[in-house]
């Protein structure tokens, strides 16, 4: 199975995406644009992982610097 992000979806005209702002770029030299909602709609995000898992190094360091920037 092959995953197309959603937007070359966008690019082709499938339609819109509805996601947080960042994610694809929609700088000056891009085809795509943010439009924010209004009233503006805000949703918690969560990292999230398996009980007692055993981090690899490198995501040892990441879980290492998230709970230094989160608490």
């Amino acid at each position: 199975m092959r995953i197309i992000p959603s937007s070359v979806m966008v690019r082709e005209g499938f339609g819109y995406v509805l996601g947080f702002n960042g994610l694809v770029y929609t700088g000056s030299d891009s085809d795509l644009c943010f439009r924010p909602l209004e009233p503006e709609l805000i949703s918690p995000m969560y990292i999230v992982w398996k009980k007692y898992h055993m981090f690899s190094p490198v995501a040892a360091l990441l879980y290492k610097e998230l709970k230094k920037a989160f608490g």
